[in-house]
């Protein structure tokens, strides 16, 4: 067991009173979200369709290093090659 997960030992057993079977049998309908009234939905189109961004130009161009080798040397864990 040493090393190993096992949800009887570890599991914390304070959330399992938060789901009843109440909870578990609620859902939500297929074609309508329950919006609060007095929230504001804003969208771009009035007829139902949203304008999808184009990507960013500059994409290809970020520095994408994170400077996770220098954290394994600290760390003295051996890099993947």
């Amino acid at each position: 067991m040493d090393g190993q997960f096992v949800s009887s030992v570890h599991r914390v057993r304070d959330l399992l009173d938060l789901v009843d079977a109440k909870w578990l049998s609620d859902r939500l309908s297929d074609d309508d979200i329950d919006i609060p009234a007095g929230v504001d939905v804003s969208s771009t189109g009035t007829d139902g369709t949203y304008e999808i961004p184009e990507p960013d130009a500059n994409a290809d161009k970020r520095w994408a290093d994170l400077g996770l080798h220098e954290f394994a040397e600290s760390s003295g864990i051996s890099p993947a090659k």
